[in-house]
């Protein structure tokens, strides 16, 4: 189906004029653009839609095919098809259950005087892959009195969430009303239990933009994470009335923080991730892309080269686990705690030691000498027999 509608592309080229469009569209949902246009038009950079509304490919400026094929002028005409496929192709690979299911599949072939381009290493490519609407877990919602009553060692609620997949980006949505909205912030690390003595990321929740739902939605992409997968703690904290956000951002504190604020929180999590299918390797690989933006209904992937395109879509588990997990806790905030743990800790090896030692002088007393382990199970020797006056 594939080497098919490359032959319809060809086959248009041949018979089309500089200028024209053609598109079509196939009753199972696919789509098609055929253009034949300049490459002095392709300079200024272009935008190919394949769909109004659906998948579409932004082309940068100074984009020329023809200097894949070492020409210098970049004056040629070339013939650009795109397609989009309404569902997952080359699904036959393993690699495919990285796909979310509702994907569709966006390419753009480049065509020169009826011989296909290969076009790599070009920067900026911008690739906008549609998928049909998927039902999302509901947000998790958190009263005020609930948000107080989870503040156990530190005055931060926690949660967490899980990144599967490398290269993947993460959408933080979350909504927080009350009058210590304004001052609450979010606070970020990787395996571990972010305190105000140890993070990686700490942002002010008023410095989230909002989406298209008006939803504070916080956007990490690859670089962001670093690339890394596993759990990921997130602790959302409000600040003191008297203490200056400014203040915050440089040392933040426990002192600074609010062990009662008036807020309420709707938190929802979900990871995305772009993926191109690697003819070479027959498998779908996110090598050099990276995700730019996500929506509930596209996702945006830069790349360097064209081919066929999809996106990966995952919301987490409604499942969070709000408690605080007491090991992961930082030392220096909970000095005491950790103190007790190790005095508690020594004690029980100073009573064992000195239980052990009670035990063999209270044998002694008795005189009873444990048999060793190969006398154990054989009977005692007898010296002789009968009785002795």
């Amino acid at each position: 189906m594939m080497n098919l509608v490359k032959s319809i592309g060809k086959s248009v080229e041949a018979k089309s004029v500089e200028g024209e469009v053609v598109l079509a569209q196939a009753p199972n949902g696919a789509s098609m653009m055929v253009a034949k246009v300049t490459e002095e038009m392709l300079n200024h950079g272009m935008k190919v839609a394949v769909t109004k509304g659906g998948g579409e490919i932004q082309l940068p400026t100074s984009f020329c095919p023809s200097r894949s094929l070492g020409m210098d002028a970049c004056n040629q005409t070339v013939t650009l098809s795109a397609v989009e496929w309404p569902s997952v192709t080359y699904s036959y690979a393993q690699s495919s259950n990285q796909l979310s299911k509702s994907t569709k599949v966006v390419s753009l072939d480049v065509f020169l005087n009826g011989q296909p381009v290969s076009v790599n290493d070009t920067e900026g490519i911008i690739v906008s892959i549609p998928r049909s609407p998927e039902d999302l877990p509901d947000p998790i919602l958190m009263a005020r009195d609930e948000v107080v009553a989870r503040m156990v060692h530190v005055p931060i609620v926690y949660t967490q969430f899980n990144v599967s997949r490398p290269g993947s980006a993460v959408n933080i949505e979350i909504i927080a009303n009350g009058t210590s909205a304004d001052r609450s912030v979010l606070l970020l690390s990787h395996e571990k239990m972010p305190t105000p003595a140890s993070y990686e990321m700490l942002i002010p929740l008023s410095s989230i933009p909002a989406n298209e739902n008006d939803i504070k939605d916080l956007f990490l992409n690859s670089s962001d994470v670093r690339n890394r997968t596993g759990r990921f703690f997130l602790g959302l904290a409000s600040l003191l009335g008297n203490v200056a956000m400014e203040t915050a951002l440089k040392n933040i504190t426990k002192d600074h923080l609010d062990w009662e604020p008036d807020v309420t929180y709707s938190l929802r999590v979900f990871t995305s991730g772009c993926y191109y299918f690697d003819e070479a390797l027959d498998e779908w690989s996110n090598r050099g892309l990276e995700v730019v933006s996500t929506s509930y209904v596209m996702t945006q992937c830069q790349a360097s080269h064209l081919t066929s395109f999809a996106s990966g879509f995952f919301p987490s588990p409604n499942e969070i686990n709000f408690e605080f997990i007491f090991a992961n806790a930082g030392f220096t905030d909970n000095v005491s705690i950790y103190m007790t743990l190790a005095f508690t800790l020594a004690l029980f090896m100073v009573l064992l030691i000195w239980a052990r030692y009670k035990d063999r002088e209270d044998l002694k007393e008795l005189g009873v000498t444990p048999l060793r382990r190969q006398q154990r199970g054989r009977p005692l020797p007898v010296r002789g027999r009968g009785f002795h006056r």
